[in-house]
């Protein structure tokens, strides 16, 4: 279905996708400018993830507009080449679950690259941070403008009994700044907050188990 308005400029399309999560629906909205749904999913797929995994787990609609809000984020095609190497890492994780029933560990490097994109750092800046960086660094796992951040991470796998109910806890204080990531079974980002090494060490420096409900007293990225 190829759409255009009555002066043959491209059309807005209306894309509302939902995804159960722990019992509820999250829905959200995205607005896409394409000439035919086949290009509004190829730029789905550049932003979540392949046609299988798009949409076996997800609720999707896509509809024209003329009514663009600014309520709801405009969708592109991966802006650059971060964003696309961190998709084909996503959807080959999920492809690989599917198939051996376990995701590969890449949750680290992708909530590593996704605070450095919550936070505005700019992906060559990323890139040369990380390259200074060895497996080994102690404390921290990229530096932006001075600032050592530790990142955090937690993702349900989907299956049952996954919910999250314990973070990871930081292990030393070496750094400045933690920002913690909730991700959904989809490598999405629900949550992301983040924290100061002292307040961080006065809320749980003396815990053994760090619930997401401590973590939401931080600072949302979101």
């Amino acid at each position: 279905m190829e759409s255009r308005d009555r002066d043959g400029r491209t059309r807005w399309w209306k894309v509302t996708h939902s995804l159960p999560y722990h019992g509820e629906d999250i829905v959200e909205v995205r607005y896409i400018q394409a000439e035919t749904t086949e290009e509004v999913t190829d730029i789905l797929k550049s932003h979540i993830h392949p046609n299988r995994v798009l949409f076996d787990l997800y609720s999707i609609t896509i509809e024209v507009t003329d009514a663009l809000t600014d309520d709801h984020p405009v969708w592109t095609y991966a802006s650059d080449k971060g964003d696309a190497m961190r998709n084909k890492l996503v959807a080959m994780a999920l492809q690989w679950q599917e198939v051996f029933g376990i995701a590969p560990s890449v949750i680290s490097a992708v909530s590593e690259f996704d605070a450095a994109r919550l936070i505005g750092c700019p992906f060559d800046g990323y890139v040369q941070s990380v390259h200074t960086n060895s497996a080994v660094t102690k404390g921290h796992d990229f530096i932006y403008e001075g600032i050592r951040y530790q990142v955090k991470a937690c993702r349900p796998s989907g299956k049952k009994g996954s919910k999250i109910t314990k973070v990871p806890k930081a292990r030393n204080y070496e750094w400045d700044k933690l920002i913690w990531i909730m991700y959904d079974e989809c490598f999405a980002m629900r949550e992301a907050w983040i924290w100061d090494v002292v307040d961080y060490r006065n809320a749980f420096g003396n815990m053994t188990r760090i619930s997401p409900e401590g973590m939401r007293a931080g600072i949302s990225l979101l």
